[in-house]
């Protein structure tokens, strides 16, 4: 494996690490009666410092380098605001574990609108890997109609031999 493809596999590793962990910190600051709101506000202010203060650190201006690169930024943000505003609003009427597995269908969408969209063809390894995706996903869609007895025993043996949120809503 070249070494940019291991640090592209390591980063995708520690953005779901970091990302699936959002429940645990977001259910506790709930339950002391903050809000969904409020939880993001402090959640992307942190963000902004730290970023904004890693910025400073390695003389990255802050400034875009073309006007045109302003609606891209704009929206990105608006995006990744809603994803994040919808997930946590989630939490207060789903399953933690079946909020999260419906979020991770994402990136089937992503590689369904690149295909689409910009004509970027998936390799084996990513259409194998949105294969496995598809009964979690599915098993996920059953437990939310019906109840979570609705998860078949296949779908946990077959998925993936390793803990995945398939488990946590069978």
């Amino acid at each position: 494996m070249k070494f940019e493809n291991f640090q592209g596999v390591l980063c995708g590793i520690l953005a779901a690490v970091t990302y699936g962990a959002n429940p645990l910190f977001a259910l506790p600051l709930y339950q002391r009666g903050l809000t969904t709101t409020s939880v993001l506000f402090y959640r992307f202010a942190l963000a902004l410092a730290l970023l904004g203060g890693w910025m400073l650190f390695r003389r990255e201006p802050f400034r875009p380098n073309h006007p045109r690169q302003l609606l891209p930024l704009g929206l990105n943000g608006v995006f990744l605001g809603c994803s994040s505003l919808f997930l946590f609003l989630s939490f207060h009427h789903l399953d933690v574990g079946i909020a999260a597995t419906i979020l991770f269908v994402y990136p089937v969408l992503v590689c369904a609108i690149m295909y689409l969209g910009f004509g970027v063809r998936q390799g084996w390894s990513t259409l194998l890997g949105m294969g496995l995706l598809w009964p979690e996903s599915a098993c996920s869609r059953r437990a939310v109609a019906a109840d979570a007895s609705a998860c078949s025993d296949w779908s946990l043996r077959c998925c993936r031999p390793w803990p995945s949120p398939s488990i946590w809503c069978c």
